[in-house]
């Protein structure tokens, strides 16, 4: 039986590679392929696509990716009419809602894990509910919203508390950076994370290096704007390990920010982009009032935000020296951070999915 995961990002790589992992237990034989990256294909799967570098923010960006995407979207369907499976669609609406249509009329089974826009909590209609055979939501609310549209949907709890290992027995130092997972946003967002680093001048960093980006971008990055704070930093290839040791963090916009929630780790956001992004975000500013995850589970601004021009390093410091100490504003912090943390579980939602998708292989 052939499963054909397709991914367009680092986190949707990182699911798909968990529940693959997760089938081979439960099943023997299946044929594992693969639009995805290099967690995907470690975890065993055949890669057709290497979708490593399609993830974008905005129109601007997103227009830069289509000379890799196009092609590929075309390659894919022609795969899918090739051959019969289970086609399972993770997040990135952008090329997976037409590939899981497509894939439908082909024959084939179809699993959407993390719907695009699965977090917005106001009712929206769907084509997925008629498209595909299953859909995991890793919101209760949204697997509501698609059940009432007919859609066979579960929730199983957040697949980030399977995919992580948070320690939160460990005495907690210094600040974890997190510049982003994409090339563009550690281009941008270091040099302000940099001027940061040199006003709070921390004892350790900890900078976690997504499978995405090539490990000596990120140092030479850091090299470049603060070059003193090398040797204070430890590079680690997973967030949680970071977010497990810091007393605070600056995050990147993005899935990221829930990611430090659940390892209850107190964070600012920020996010900074190319001049035409800022344009962008400026013209076209987004009609939602938070812009990092954290905020939008909390419905509350208890993680300050710094996105494009606000991004002003002496604002962030300010907001971080608050969090490096024992103040009301980490507390209310912390405090968030466990409801969040409640809200996302119970555990297993990686495991339940390989179970429905082993179901089909027999």
């Amino acid at each position: 039986m052939i499963v054909l995961f397709s991914s367009g990002e680092a986190s949707g790589d990182r699911y798909g590679a968990a529940i693959l992992k997760e089938i081979n237990h439960l099943v023997k034989g299946i044929e594992a392929v693969a639009s995805g990256g290099r967690a995907l294909q470690d975890a065993g799967a055949r890669l057709i696509e290497d979708s490593s570098h399609w993830g974008a923010i905005g129109i601007a960006q997103s227009l830069t990716k289509v000379p890799q995407i196009f092609p590929a979207f075309f390659r894919i369907k022609k795969y899918l009419k090739k051959n019969k499976g289970i086609f399972v669609a993770i997040d990135f609406g952008y090329l997976n809602v037409k590939l899981a249509r497509y894939a439908k009329a082909q024959g084939w089974k179809v699993l959407y894990f993390v719907p695009p826009g699965s977090w917005k909590k106001q009712a929206r209609q769907t084509e997925l509910a008629q498209t595909c055979d299953a859909l995991v939501s890793p919101f209760p609310w949204n697997a509501e919203q698609l059940k009432l549209q007919g859609a066979n949907a579960f929730y199983f709890g957040h697949p980030l508390l399977d995919t992580i290992q948070f320690d939160g027995s460990n005495e907690r130092s210094g600040i974890a950076l997190l510049p982003g997972s994409r090339l563009h946003e550690i281009e941008f967002n270091m040099p302000v994370m940099g001027k940061v680093l040199q006003e709070i001048s921390p004892a350790k960093i900890w900078i976690p290096i997504a499978q995405s980006v090539d490990p000596e971008h990120v140092k030479k990055a850091l090299r470049k704007v603060a070059p003193e704070f090398v040797d204070r930093t430890e590079f680690v290839d997973d967030a949680a390990i970071a977010f497990s040791k810091a007393k605070a963090a600056l995050v990147c916009s993005g899935s990221a920010t829930l990611e430090a929630a659940i390892c209850h780790c107190p964070h600012v956001i920020m996010y900074v982009g190319s001049p035409i992004m800022n344009l962008e975000y400026r013209l076209l500013r987004p009609k939602y009032e938070h812009a990092g995850m954290s905020n939008i589970l909390a419905g509350a601004r208890i993680f300050p935000e710094f996105i494009q021009d606000q991004a002003i390093p002496s604002d962030i410091v300010k907001s971080l020296n608050l969090l490096l100490k024992d103040s009301p504003e980490r507390q209310k912090q912390l405090d968030a951070m466990q409801k969040i943390y409640d809200a996302a579980l119970p555990k297993g939602a990686i495991n339940e999915t390989a179970k429905l998708i082993s179901a089909w292989c027999d």
